[in-house]
């Protein structure tokens, strides 16, 4: 029995870690560095090649269908006046392009030389209106234009057109042309060269 105790008093005695010492023990474990994936080197013209997504072609845009108008008609109401005295009217439907204000001006002058009666005076052209008008269409809103030649017509049947695409009811034209007598002051002329615009003279 004493053999084991002398054996027990010489072995060195297990020591119990100050707390300084178990503070940096903490520390160290703390700090031991994670494990970091290593980098790859992206090549930046790649990364815009396959990020930048390819524009597709913009779509053409769908091509409006234009009404065809040419087989609508519209009222056209032609009148003549001689100062006061009317010396013509009529009323016809007519298509775009069927009425040519030269030939209805012409033969105007015809019928204002067989209207006259007195042979001192002559006709001479004043002014051409047309209006245009149709259903539930104001009358402020009415267009107005004056007319002296076939391209002023065209202008009308623009107007025409234009109203005919928008679904314009009963569409109307009012066309009036006004001549005046004027003294003769013994100038001849002949009716056949006579134009509007110009005097012509009243048999």
């Amino acid at each position: 029995m004493g053999a084991q105790t002398r054996k027990s008093a010489n072995a060195p005695r297990a020591r119990t870690p100050s707390a300084k010492v178990r503070a940096n023990t903490r520390k160290i474990s703390k700090s031991v560095p994670k494990r970091v994936k290593p980098k790859v080197f992206i090549n930046p013209d790649t990364i815009s090649k396959e990020s930048t997504p390819v524009p597709s072609e913009p779509s053409p845009p769908p091509v409006e269908q234009v009404e065809n108008v040419s087989d609508i008609k519209y009222n056209l109401a032609m009148s003549c006046m001689l100062g006061p005295t009317s010396v013509f009217s009529d009323t016809k439907k007519n298509k775009l392009g069927q009425f040519s204000f030269r030939d209805f001006s012409v033969n105007m002058i015809k019928l204002l030389a067989k209207a006259a009666d007195n042979a001192k005076h002559l006709v001479e052209w004043e002014s051409a209106t047309a209006v245009i008008s149709a259903d539930r269409v104001a009358k402020t809103n009415w267009i107005h234009l004056r007319v002296e030649e076939d391209s002023n017509w065209k202008e009308v049947e623009e107007w025409i057109e234009e109203w005919m695409r928008k679904k314009r009811d009963n569409i109307a034209v009012r066309l009036t042309v006004n001549y005046q007598k004027v003294a003769r002051d013994d100038v001849e002329s002949s009716d056949d060269d006579a134009v509007p615009g110009k005097t012509s003279k009243v048999l």
